[in-house]
């Protein structure tokens, strides 16, 4: 009788500590759910931060190259060689166009420079 009063305890601790470590375990498995679910939100708003950010670089480009079109009307001589060269916009650089003598004067519009 004592020894199975004795395995019935070991029994009953042996279940005892199965039934906590489960809990853990749920409650390892729950957190872990959670922080991939924040990872994944977080993810989420990159892209749409990334969306954002093209969606307003080109809004920019456009603005840019209307602008870059304005200014090449107003600058440029329209001659053969021209007071702005074909270059990319953010790398383009003016050549006034008194220091060009192929360049009309009445085209001038930045003569105070």
């Amino acid at each position: 009788m004592l020894r199975t009063l004795s395995e019935q305890t070991s029994a009953e601790k042996s279940t005892s500590k199965t039934a906590a470590d489960i809990k853990a375990l749920r409650a390892a498995a729950e957190a872990e759910e959670l922080r991939i679910a924040e990872v994944q939100n977080e993810i989420a708003r990159v892209a749409v931060d990334a969306l954002n950010t093209q969606g307003h670089n080109e809004r920019l480009q456009q603005a840019l190259d209307m602008l870059d079109a304005e200014l090449r009307e107003k600058v440029c001589c329209r001659s053969t060689i021209c007071c702005i060269h074909q270059m990319s916009a953010s790398q383009y650089s003016i050549l006034c166009c008194y220091q060009l003598p192929v360049c009309h004067p009445s085209r001038l519009h930045h003569n105070s420079m």
